[in-house]
């Protein structure tokens, strides 16, 4: 079976949908440095409406990530809404931010992504990591705990119970 353009199977047999020729032109245009959307799909069906939706939501501007974004972006968007919040504390997050979730591959899923698998594997590479500016010393329980600000919390306690 020869599936459409933009449309591949995994070896996994799952469909994802992605955008080609003149769209993808049009979305590298729209969003440079950005990498095309893709969409997950359990039939060759459904892959195709997702394609569609994704052509819709280029032809009409809507950023189809923007629902979705990275755990970086979305703990960084979460400390900048802080109001309430000492300059002492934001600086704590923000270096928890750069040196416990951006070097680690949670930190580039998307937030629907993250399932119970994944904080447990970033929880693990934390209990080892050393820290910063000590390669003696490995992280403790305090900066591991530390290592997403309260906002996050949501998340990991979803991908925990689910």
């Amino acid at each position: 079976m020869c599936s459409p353009s933009g449309i591949q199977r995994d070896q996994h047999g799952v469909f994802w949908a992605t955008l080609e020729g003149d769209d993808a032109k049009s979305w590298r245009e729209c969003y440079p440095g950005r990498s095309l959307p893709r969409r997950k799909a359990e039939s060759l069906k459904e892959a195709i409406k997702l394609q569609r939706l994704l052509i819709d939501d280029l032809k009409t501007g809507r950023d189809p990530n923007a629902e979705n974004p990275t755990i970086v972006v979305w703990v960084q968007t979460c400390i900048d809404r802080k109001r309430k919040i000492a300059p002492s504390t934001k600086t704590r997050y923000l270096q928890s931010l750069r040196w416990q979730i951006e070097p680690h591959r949670i930190g580039r899923l998307r937030l629907r992504q993250v399932q119970r698998k994944q904080v447990e594997e970033w929880v693990d590479a934390l209990i080892v990591q050393k820290k910063q500016g000590d390669d003696d010393q490995t992280l403790d329980a305090y900066s591991i705990r530390n290592a997403l600000p309260c906002c996050a919390w949501r998340l990991i306690w979803r991908s925990l119970t689910a």
